[in-house]
């Protein structure tokens, strides 16, 4: 299982500017961070319906946002032009703050995208599946994630815009920082 962190550099192989702050958004308070990709070896590409899409490359930004009391975990990726590629929502056993300066998560395998259209995708249900099965998480680890991961989806449905609007709102600000 995995561990992830707001300093999270998601391939070891790149450099990044990065500035974090403390937010209070309408959906609870929690630490946002951004991180311009200043250097990287070779650009990360992820498969999707029809081919790949590139997610990390020179120039591409990231904006992310862990809230407390809160089990997801936001990533939106912005492309060297400042559009969106995706908004990215880890389904979590809870953020940790721990170190409030470099929160954490525990990752429940389950995530949703939000294309910058508005397609929403469940992913990773045969992972969640395997977790349980192999005794990776409990059944009561397995059922919160399946409940929360409903929810945000169906949240989104209505409110995807509004998430996408806050994303880049919050980008650019926390640019203007770096």
């Amino acid at each position: 299982m995995k561990i992830k962190d707001l300093k999270y550099n998601y391939k070891t192989d790149r450099d990044t500017r990065f500035f974090g702050a403390e937010i209070v958004t309408p959906w609870g308070a929690g630490r946002e961070a951004v991180h311009r990709i200043e250097t990287i070896r070779r650009p990360v590409r992820v498969p999707v319906e029809g081919g790949e899409m590139t997610i990390s490359d020179v120039g591409y930004t990231w904006y992310q946002l862990a809230l407390r009391e809160r089990h997801v975990w936001l990533s939106a990726a912005f492309d060297d032009t400042g559009a969106l590629i995706e908004l990215y929502f880890d389904v979590t056993a809870g953020n940790d703050f721990t170190d409030p300066e470099n929160p954490c998560f525990r990752d429940l395998y389950l995530d949703i995208t939000v294309a910058p259209d508005g397609r929403i995708r469940v992913l990773d249900r045969d992972e969640l599946e395997q977790a349980l099965a192999e005794g990776e998480i409990t059944q009561t680890e397995h059922d919160g994630a399946a409940a929360h991961c409903a929810a945000l989806e169906l949240w989104l449905r209505e409110h995807w815009r509004e998430a996408v609007a806050f994303c880049r709102e919050r980008k650019d600000a926390l640019c203007r920082e770096l």
